[in-house]
């Protein structure tokens, strides 16, 4: 898995393109880059694997690779999923199609794996914010919102997410959706399960037109409305990330 990602992340930073994309009408955010360890399918890992066919066939069980040799995201950016102690345990892409532009539903591979997308955000602040997918988190964390996590597969709550926000001591969770019959039903979903277990949840609205670089992100996060009896909301925090204390990564 690790070796798939780091071929990713390679194939990422030598594509103008795709470097272009992720620049959201502005500096590429290299920060960003680094700190997710973001990567480009573009359908090169089965020769990267050639030379091992133990290693070929493993990237076919988990479902990166299909039966041809091509990649199940190719085309599309690829976000790291790790574990408590860094380790690549998912991968999540196929969401947005860098030469195309098209917009998909978002994959997981390996399947069924209850990983807590950006685990190390939920250690920022008691207030957590829970977008639907990776690349949606990746827009907030671009605009300065870094106490964030994504939804699961199915865009669901996860018995993951609630063990991490446990360890983490989180007391309330702001969920920035969409708007629609779909996104108001993952809303109370999930707000049911956080109440169960004692968090304070609100909801927010997102736009999919929103830029990284906009203000409406924060202040969608500042409007978000109490559910299921919450009590009024504390005045969101104040974060700011010092990009100097941003975890580079370590050497292989």
């Amino acid at each position: 898995m690790q070796i798939a990602a780091d071929h990713f992340h390679a194939s990422l930073n030598t594509s103008p393109i795709a470097l272009q994309h992720i620049g959201w009408r502005g500096k590429v955010a290299r920060e960003l880059i680094e700190y997710f360890q973001l990567g480009l399918s573009d359908n090169t890992l089965s020769a990267r694997t050639g030379e091992s066919r133990a290693l070929r066939l493993e990237l076919g069980r988990i479902g990166l690779i299909r039966t041809n040799g091509d990649e199940r995201f190719a085309g599309s950016f690829v976000v790291p999923v790790t574990n408590a102690t860094g380790e690549v345990v998912q991968l999540r892409g196929g969401e947005y199609h860098v030469v195309t532009g098209r917009s998909t539903n978002e994959r997981f591979f390996p399947h069924e794996v209850d990983a807590v997308f950006n685990v190390r955000g939920l250690a920022v602040s008691e207030e957590l914010i829970i977008a639907p997918t990776a690349m949606d988190v990746l827009r907030f964390w671009y605009a300065g919102h870094v106490n964030i996590t994504a939804l699961g597969e199915g865009l669901a709550l996860t018995d993951g997410h609630l063990a991490a926000m446990k360890r983490a001591g989180t007391r309330r969770v702001v969920l920035a959706l969409g708007v629609g019959g779909k996104s108001d039903a993952i809303a109370i979903a999930a707000a049911g399960r956080l109440v169960g277990a004692g968090i304070s949840t609100y909801r927010a609205t997102i736009g999919r037109r929103f830029m990284p670089t906009s203000r409406q992100w924060g202040q969608s996060i500042r409007e978000a409305k109490p559910m299921l009896g919450a009590p009024a909301r504390p005045e969101p925090p104040q974060l700011d990330l010092d990009w100097s204390r941003v975890p580079k990564k370590e050497s292989r």
